[in-house]
């Protein structure tokens, strides 16, 4: 008899639907079967993960405002930079 085990994860109700239209699109019968054929794949290395995402318009209108601000001091000298080794420099004296 072959060894096997339930693995029960509570998920949102509307994750559940919006996976099984996905999986059903992608073949799998259910998202049972998705599930067991990922974790199937994933330890055996089949798979790599991805959680990547895009950078969001608030995030990056908040990096152009840091940057603007770190050019403006490097304009005016009020911002320094250091070398790797000024930096421990730097470092070492706190």
């Amino acid at each position: 008899m072959k060894d096997k085990t339930n693995l029960q994860i509570p998920i949102s109700t509307k994750i559940k639907k919006l996976a099984e239209v996905k999986a059903e699109a992608h073949g799998f019968s259910s998202v049972q079967e998705l599930v067991r054929v990922f974790l199937a794949s994933f330890v055996n290395d089949e798979v790599s993960l991805d959680f990547s995402r895009p950078v969001q318009s608030k995030m990056f209108d908040r990096y152009e405002r840091e940057q603007a601000i770190v050019d403006k001091g490097l304009r005016d000298g009020t911002t320094k930079t250091y070398t790797a080794e000024e930096f421990i420099d730097q470092l070492d004296k706190l």
